[in-house]
This record gives C-alpha cells, structure tokens and sequence, in this order.
C-alpha cells in the first residue's frame, strides 16, 4: 500500500468513479438492528435471538453519534444511566460511517448480504433498506461500494439462482448512481 496523500484524497492509482480498480475498500455489514429503528428486526446482531445476552465482542464507540442515533438498551453504563447502541438502518448513522470513510481515505466498501437472510421479508426488507442507505452516503461523500454475497448457510442447489434474482432486482435499485 502507498501512503496517502491525505484525508479524503483519491488514491494515486484509483480508476474512475463506478471502477474498484486501485482503491481501497472494506467490508460493511450493516446488520446492527435496534428496538424501535426502521427496521422491525429488534436487537438483532447486538444481542442473540429471544434474550438479552450480548452478541457483539467490544463496545463501539458512540462519543460522535447524536441523539437521533442512539437507542437505549436495558443495560447500564458506568455512570448508571442507560447504555446505548447504534442501527445500521438510521440514515444518519451510515452517512457517518462513509464520512468517516472520506476523511480517512478509504474509497468504499463491500456491502455484505446474506442469501439466507433474502427469504425472510422483514430481514430482506432490512437488507433493501441498508443498500439504499449505503448508496445515498456513498454519492454524497463519493465512496464507491460493491455487494458480497455471503452464502453460508445456502442451499447448493439454489444459491446461484437465489443470487442471480437478488442481484437483477438490485441492480435496478441500485446502478443509477456513479457510486
């Protein structure tokens, strides 16, 4: 890797916007669901399914997040107050986190999805809902983004189409923008 050249400044052998040739890009889960955020999921991926028992291994740090971005869980920090959590599915969060991306100079990210979640309308819908988001911030702060698909738990003998539809309805969605 070369050094950079700066916060947010393009990479000395980057390709044109739309390309992935040359930039540096990282993966993006985006599967942080909260109580009472737009995605009806829950506490999925901060906590295991049906109890309060945490599924995550460090605490993010918050310090820069606003209000409008942080959800109270029934946990309490160190100062007796309710601890708090992010959504990957609050606007305002994921154009953070691709702001940050500018000013730190990575170009984009893999945008990972999950062919078992697919078959699950509210988790699907979640899914949609995250990649709008991470195109919208991606043109705003001129990051470029990918899907990875991720497999596991799939049927071999129907991945490939479960894919294949997946992507020519995302593609629609989503290939209107130079992100």
């Amino acid at each position: 890797l070369r050094s950079m050249q700066g916060p947010g400044t393009a990479h000395a052998q980057a390709g044109p916007s739309g390309s992935l040739h040359g930039r540096v890009l990282c993966g993006y889960q985006g599967w942080f669901c909260a109580e009472n955020d737009a995605s009806s999921c829950g506490w999925r991926h901060w906590f295991h399914a049906g109890e309060l028992a945490p599924a995550f291994d460090l605490w993010p740090d918050m310090t820069d997040l606003s209000d409008g971005e942080l959800y109270p869980i029934p946990f309490v920090n160190d100062e007796g107050a309710n601890a708090k959590v992010f959504s990957s599915c609050n606007p305002a969060t994921v154009d953070r986190h691709f702001q940050w991306m500018q000013e730190n100079s990575i170009d984009g990210v893999f945008l990972q999805r999950f062919i078992s979640e697919l078959s699950i309308p509210t988790l699907k819908r979640f899914r949609d809902t995250v990649s709008v988001l991470v195109g919208k911030s991606c043109e705003k702060y001129g990051r470029v983004f990918a899907i990875m698909y991720d497999v596991s738990g799939s049927r071999s003998e129907t991945v490939c189409a479960e894919i294949l539809s997946d992507w020519s309805v995302l593609a629609e969605q989503l290939t209107s923008s130079s992100s």
